[in-house]
């Protein structure tokens, strides 16, 4: 969207929802999101049950209801998505009415105990349009809907057979200093505070620190208790910052784990799985 805007509760926005395969045309269909808190580590959205041809006027997205998902991994689960940050570009301002009473009862946390332990979808905007997306393409033409999944579970096999080819040529070529010049968790910052990130590098910089340190020739055994160190440590951060980590910052920080053990000469796999909490 254009211009940066201060988001509070109650705030509605409109966005074109596209098709399902390339070039990600606009449907002709709009959806409609609410936000309904706003909170330290970012807003949190309510994907709403309207759709139309045309973008919704304020009080037509003002009543409608929270949307609840009928497919994909999230069905039978609210389309409620936490620690948004700003709307990016195609979200379009409709105008500030009172946040929806389900979204708030449905974002009441009533857990008990030190850590929360709420189903929190993480995504943001983008996650949110795209729920919908999928949600109104499946409502509209099941069939059509089933034969893009098809197609995509198809061009995803496909993705992931390179993805893990590119992989396995970037672990070979990895060292320290690439790793130290790398910039890490790229994207982090739209959901996450930025001191989370920044303590999160820190512990990889240390982590170099360390390895560089103790020089090529060391034994195995002192390598992999720096990532010892390194994933205990994520450990800790995770817990004195609500339990941030979840599929995919876990996904992202084993990847790191990872390549900073091939990068140190350790080619035993899933070394983080031994230690992490998370």
């Amino acid at each position: 969207m254009k211009g940066k805007i201060d988001l509070k509760a109650g705030q509605l926005f409109g966005f074109a929802l596209y098709t399902l395969k390339p070039p990600y045309e606009p449907s002709g269909y709009f959806g409609v999101c609410q936000v309904i808190r706003v909170q330290d580590d970012g807003a949190v959205l309510a994907g709403l049950e309207w759709s139309g041809d045309r973008m919704p006027e304020l009080e037509q997205a003002a009543t409608s209801c929270v949307l609840h998902l009928t497919q994909g991994p999230s069905r039978g689960h609210p389309a409620i998505y936490w620690r948004a940050g700003d709307p990016p570009e195609g979200f379009e301002y409709l105008g500030l009415s009172a946040p929806n009473a389900e979204g708030i009862a449905l974002t009441t946390c009533n857990c008990t105990g030190r850590y929360c332990r709420c189903r929190r979808l993480t995504g943001g905007w983008n996650a949110c349009r795209a729920s919908l997306q999928r949600e109104w393409r499946w409502r509209r033409d099941p069939q059509g809907y089933e034969a893009d999944f098809e197609w995509l579970r198809n061009l995803s096999k496909e993705s992931r057979e390179k993805r893990a080819q590119e992989r396995k040529e970037e672990l070979a070529r990895a060292t320290l200093q690439d790793f130290r010049e790398e910039t890490l968790f790229p994207g982090w910052e739209e959901h996450l505070a930025p001191a989370i990130v920044e303590a999160g590098r820190e512990i990889f910089r240390k982590s170099v620190d360390k390895l560089e340190a103790l020089g090529p020739t060391a034994a195995a055994s002192e390598k992999i208790e720096v990532l010892r160190w390194a994933t205990e440590e994520f450990n800790r951060l995770n817990v004195n910052h609500d339990l941030f980590i979840e599929t995919g910052e876990r996904e992202a920080l084993c990847g790191y784990v990872e390549k900073l053990a091939r990068a140190a000469g350790i080619e035993e796999p899933d070394l983080a799985d031994r230690w992490r909490e998370w």
